[in-house]
C-alpha cells in the first residue's frame, strides 16, 4: 500500500510537471509566432526602404543633371557668340 501511494505521488508530480512544460511550449510556440511574424513585417520595411533609397538617389541626380544642362546651355552661348564675333570680323575684314 505504501508503495502503491509513492507511486501516485511520484506520478502526480511527473503529470504537474508535463503540465507545466506544455504551459511552456504553448508560450513558447506565441513567441515563434510573434517573431515570425516580427520577420515578415521587417522583410516588407526592407523592400519599402530600398524602394525609398531609389527615389531619393533619382531625386538627388536631378539638380546635377538640371547643373549639367545649364552649364552645357551657357558653354554653348558663349562659343556660339565667339564664333560669330570672330566670323563676322574675319567678313568684315575682307568686305
Amino acid at each position: 500500500m505504501e508503495n502503491e501511494n509513492r507511486i501516485l505521488q511520484r506520478l502526480t508530480a511527473v503529470e504537474a510537471n508535463l503540465a507545466a512544460q506544455k504551459a511552456m511550449l504553448d508560450e513558447q510556440k506565441t513567441l515563434i509566432d510573434g517573431i515570425r511574424a516580427l520577420a515578415t513585417e521587417v522583410k516588407y520595411m526592407r523592400n519599402e526602404l530600398n524602394k525609398m533609397q531609389a527615389d531619393l538617389d533619382e531625386i538627388k541626380t536631378k539638380p546635377a543633371r538640371r547643373y549639367e544642362l545649364l552649364l552645357t546651355a551657357i558653354l554653348t552661348a558663349i562659343s556660339s557668340g565667339a564664333a560669330t564675333f570672330v566670323l563676322s570680323r574675319i567678313f568684315e575684314s575682307i568686305l
